[in-house]
């Protein structure tokens, strides 16, 4: 955190005076999200004495600041975010009540190391599931679908493709090398996971429509709208 926590001091150098008045939050995702509760309280806990330590954080904090959040709640963050960089978030957010027929909005499909996270507005509001009502200001709020799919993000992806390249049709060992589809011609690298220990992968001679097939969720409905 160390390279964050210099980063923020840097940007508001002009107001070191009042820092104290500067809250600071710590949201994990999907990575925390992996681990087991116990593991999971550790490293919150960890993080809560080291952000209350003034000597080391000058900023605002308290223990609820910092915790691991849903995945429902990582999805809607990056569709605020993106739809306020691109400027149709606010306008449509004044006044009271729910948002209804904005001008426009951007769905958001977002694919981190652990997770990938789904978002859209849904004008007609026809959402049976994983609806998420984020509110902005004092009274207006959006319905949204927002949904997230752990250990589907990139890392977790390759690993469970590795795995199962490494270990298809064996029965004892694991190989020390083994031919990988979705590798580039002429390309080699190793591959170790919290399931098959270091290989080296090659690439393979066969068809890359293997490695679409190895990576792609199982056959199930992932549209709830």
């Amino acid at each position: 955190m160390q390279p964050l926590m210099e980063f923020a001091e840097t940007v508001l150098r002009t107001k070191s005076d009042n820092f104290s008045e500067y809250p600071i939050y710590l949201k994990a995702t999907a990575g925390m999200r992996m681990l087991n509760s116990f593991d999971r309280a550790r490293v919150i806990n960890a993080c809560r004495e080291i952000l209350s330590d003034l000597t080391y954080n000058r900023f605002m904090f308290h223990k609820s600041y910092a915790r691991v959040i849903s995945g429902e709640e990582e999805a809607i963050y990056g569709w605020a975010g993106a739809n306020f960089v691109l400027g149709s978030l606010l306008k449509s957010s004044e006044g009271a009540g729910v948002v209804i027929d904005p001008d426009l909005t951007y769905g958001t499909l977002e694919i981190g190391g652990a997770s990938s996270q789904i978002a859209f507005y849904q004008s007609d509001e026809d959402i049976m599931s994983n609806l998420f009502k984020l509110q902005i200001g004092q009274g207006k709020h959006w319905n949204v679908y927002a949904h997230s799919f752990l250990y589907f993000g990139i890392n977790e992806a390759w690993n469970r493709m590795g795995a199962y390249v490494t270990t298809i049709g064996i029965e004892s060992s694991v190989p020390e090398e083994a031919h990988n589809p979705c590798l580039a011609g002429g390309i080699s690298t190793s591959f170790e996971s919290t399931i098959v220990e270091l290989i080296k992968f090659l690439p393979s001679h066969g068809t890359k429509m293997l490695c679409c097939i190895l990576q792609r969720p199982q056959r199930r409905t992932i549209w709830d709208v």
